[in-house]
């Protein structure tokens, strides 16, 4: 579930009484807030939210964990590998959660690893293959993932922030 308004939050089952949630909040100059001042920040932050997440807030407590920080994002430059040790997923590319790719991204890697691998004649030069084929899909998810947080952040035009997430996605689902 994702929900907007003065945040954005999103909420994923993990079990039948845990999940995953989290809250985007735009803070320019990136303040630290004191691990026993997280969960009271948090709580407020669900404040204005009614239903669901009155139930989650209502919820927090002692055993509530909070992992704070700030999003950031990487594109390393090629290459991605140094000898036989190369770097895949969030460690080449990590992206923020703007367009939920960063574990699907990872795993096409992963694929695509073993794949210019088995073709090469040589590791190096399928560690070079696998750089050149996953650069440039990595580098449209990383730049427009953070595009598209931008222009919430600046509270532009969701519409924009649609269709290039649309458009993104779109390309995804072709081959390549």
């Amino acid at each position: 579930m994702f929900l907007g308004g003065p945040v954005k939050l999103g909420f994923n089952p993990v079990s039948r009484d845990k999940m995953y949630a989290f809250i985007l909040e735009h803070l320019p100059d990136n303040p630290w807030f004191e691990p026993e001042e997280q969960l009271d920040h948090v709580a407020g932050l669900l404040a204005p939210f009614g239903g669901y997440v009155a139930q989650v807030r209502e919820n927090l407590g002692a055993d509530s964990l909070v992992n704070y920080r700030p999003l950031e994002w990487v594109l390393l430059q090629a290459p991605w590998h140094k000898g036989r040790v190369v770097l895949i997923g969030d460690a080449a590319h990590a992206t923020t959660p703007h367009m939920a790719s960063g574990a699907g991204m990872a795993v096409e890697d992963g694929l695509v690893l073993a794949e210019e691998l088995a073709a090469a004649a040589d590791i190096e030069g399928g560690l070079q293959a696998f750089t050149a084929r996953r650069f440039e899909r990595a580098r449209m998810v990383v730049e427009n993932s953070v595009r598209i947080g931008e222009i919430e952040m600046a509270g532009g035009n969701q519409m924009d922030a649609n269709a290039m997430l649309g458009d993104t996605m779109h390309k995804l689902q072709q081959p390549y």
